[in-house]
């Protein structure tokens, strides 16, 4: 309004309708339906969803590698993926090779789950896009060094990593320090798997089932360490614990500051260690 206080008389130009994008929230039909609690968030209308898996038990690794290499894990992304690849094969041969595939699978599966685990591994509880977190594998090396689990689409990793704290020495912890979940049960510690597990059509439970029902028994737990040390290990089978744990103490050897300096040397710009020159030499 001009400031004589009289209205324009510029008429005001005619812009074109508003896109449905840039609507104004109160008129949007998600947040009309918000105001009669009839919305339906994004996660359940496209049926994605998650929970957190937690146990103080350690996975058997035959069973825990069966259901990683299960339907659970990869359906998903296969069927996603058939129509992009490039190169693929004529669709009947595919089939063909798929149906091979699914039938030596099942077989394997079978043989190693558990009844709880194989409707899971067959798929008919929805499938898992994406995990991720750290794992108590029953082993060898599984009781000494935690396993980071790493799970996008087909790809499914269990890498070993770091030591639990059981495995260190008390006088080395720092101060006042407590490990996360620790339990005074020797046998436990700090070990646990907890995995953050999203996927599609889920069934919950069920995946929850089927995970517990990959985890050693009690009478298995009970036989300890050194029985479990004696078990086929398809994970991670052919891991020299020995060179592992030498290669985590060279990099805490050679761990560093910001600054890249520590103990009597520094590194140069490619990250390689230099030696301090002796005061003679300067």
């Amino acid at each position: 309004m001009p400031e004589g206080g009289r209205p324009s008389r510029h008429p005001t130009p005619r812009l074109p309708p508003p896109s449905p994008l840039l609507s104004p929230a109160p008129q949007a039909p998600g947040w009309l339906k918000e105001l009669r609690g009839e919305h339906v968030s994004e996660t359940e209308e496209y049926g994605v969803s998650s929970f957190v898996f937690r146990s103080q038990r350690p996975f058997h690794p035959a069973r825990l590698n069966a259901l990683m290499d299960s339907k659970l894990f990869s359906a998903g992304a296969v069927a996603a993926s058939k129509s992009t690849m490039a190169g693929a094969v004529p669709e009947k041969e595919e089939e063909e090779e798929d149906e091979d595939e699914e039938a030596s699978a099942s077989a394997s599966e079978a043989a190693v789950l558990p009844p709880a685990a194989a409707a899971a591994a067959r798929g008919e509880l929805g499938y898992v896009i994406r995990s991720k977190g750290l794992v108590w594998v029953a082993g060898e090396g599984g009781s000494r060094f935690r396993g980071d689990w790493s799970h996008a689409g087909r790809l499914v990793g269990l890498e070993p990593s770091g030591r639990w704290w059981a495995e260190v020495p008390r006088a080395t912890w720092p101060e006042g320090f407590t490990p996360y979940m620790w339990s005074d049960d020797e046998r436990v510690g700090d070990r646990l798997s907890e995995v953050v597990v999203i996927g599609m059509g889920l069934d919950k439970d069920g995946v929850r089932a089927a995970l517990e029902a990959c985890l050693v028994t009690e009478a298995e737990f009970a036989a300890g360490p050194e029985a479990w040390a004696a078990w086929e290990d398809p994970i991670w089978g052919d891991v020299d614990w020995e060179e592992h744990a030498a290669e985590l103490d060279e990099e805490a050897e050679h761990d560093h500051d910001a600054e890249g300096a520590h103990g009597d040397h520094e590194h140069d710009e490619d990250g390689n260690c230099v030696e301090e020159a002796d005061e003679d030499e300067a």
